[in-house]
């Protein structure tokens, strides 16, 4: 469960909450307790947690200290599980408060918090821990001139029994969070658990609150007089982009199986299976940096375009915004533009595609028809 504003959920419940920093967010991870033990059902504890927290952040208004935050995070697992036997749900949670982050974990879960600024110097934070509880605080330093812009809190959760140290979590997560990939961490914390023979409903998340990248003002100078020169023409390439993908397709479990064009064969694997292969297909490109995408993409994908040849396997061509806008709101609407045509390239992919700066490679993007990896070309 991502919350990315909590002060927009204080809003609509009508708490309270200008004393509360910010961004404030919310992530948190559920499983279902082990096989014969009693415990909160996993679908009520991921719907009714974040009302329960902000109710209780909201009825104190004054300073808030880590300590308290802490008590918040438990208050609000104990809150979900009045009128259930008193027990509490399997959660992991973290919140971001402005430059902190604390994060705490219920028996049967786990958090990980980090600290660094690269893959390299990533050091795990250990928890403080108590009756099969922990949680743990982090502070961001003010950005200044000795802070390393690169410099970040990585964040993982699990829960369910993983067999994973809070070690291995740390060094699972660290190369996908420090360039920006937080579903690809979590996916591979559950790949390791699982091949550390973890059984049973395991669920993980990651998360990074780091610094935004700023130019140098020389650098936006030069930006500046770059567009002003060619604004006409910038205007209508910043609307396109180019990009190429490796699909990886699955069944949702209902309906009829997809079938993969490149085999012409159906596609039985679920979307947790789909995502585990396209995180294999992720590591390699990342070990050579894309330099291996077309032979990775002819040797993975499920798309068409992976059968076409050279630095054209796996490319999508041109994506125009303005074209996947008015496809969005013409959608079911009578008498829409004739000139309209179905695109077949999802929306959450040209969505994707757009916040890619050329040259790199996004996170795992879930579509419809599958998960997607995608690298803008121009």
């Amino acid at each position: 469960v991502v919350i990315p504003d909590l002060h927009r959920v204080a809003q609509a419940l009508k708490v309270p909450f200008d004393h509360v920093d910010q961004p404030a967010s919310m992530v948190a991870v559920f499983a279902s307790p082990p096989a014969g033990v009693e415990g909160v059902p996993v679908e009520l504890a991921a719907r009714s947690f974040h009302e329960k927290l902000v109710r209780r952040i909201g009825s104190w208004r004054s300073a808030w200290l880590d300590q308290a935050w802490f008590g918040a995070l438990t208050g609000a697992m104990l809150d979900v599980a009045i009128g259930l036997n008193g027990v509490q749900p399997v959660v992991a949670v973290a919140l971001v408060l402005g430059r902190r982050v604390v994060a705490s974990s219920a028996p049967g879960s786990r958090i990980c918090l980090m600290a660094g600024s690269s893959p390299e110097s990533n050091v795990h934070v250990p928890p403080m821990e108590m009756d099969g509880a922990a949680c743990s605080f982090q502070v961001l330093p003010q950005r200044t001139a000795e802070v390393h812009e690169s410099l970040c809190i990585p964040i993982a959760l699990t829960a369910g029994q993983t067999n994973l140290e809070d070690s291995k979590v740390a060094a699972t997560v660290a190369k996908f969070l420090y360039q920006g990939k937080p579903r690809a961490a979590a996916v591979a914390v559950v790949r390791a658990a699982r091949a550390a023979g973890a059984k049973g409903h395991v669920a993980a998340a990651a998360a990074r609150l780091g610094f935004i990248r700023q130019k140098s003002e020389a650098a936006e100078d030069t930006a500046a007089k770059k567009q002003t020169k060619t604004q006409a023409k910038t205007e209508e390439v910043l609307n396109k982009v180019r990009v190429r993908q490796i699909l990886i397709r699955f069944w949702s479990g209902k309906g009829p199986h997809p079938v993969n064009p490149v085999t012409r064969k159906p596609v039985t694997r679920r979307v947790d299976e789909a995502e585990t292969k396209m995180v294999d297909a992720l590591d390699a490109l990342l070990a050579d940096n894309c330099k291996s995408f077309a032979s990775v993409c002819k040797a993975s994908s499920e798309c068409q375009s992976a059968m076409r040849g050279g630095t054209d396997t796996g490319d999508l061509g041109w994506l125009d915004q303005a074209r996947v806008a008015a496809l969005a709101k013409a959608k079911g609407q009578p008498g829409g533009p004739k000139s309209v045509v179905q695109s077949s390239v999802p929306v959450a992919v040209v969505k994707a595609a757009f916040q890619l700066e050329k040259g790199e490679i996004s996170d795992l993007v879930t579509s419809d028809i599958g998960i997607h990896l995608i690298q803008r070309t121009a």
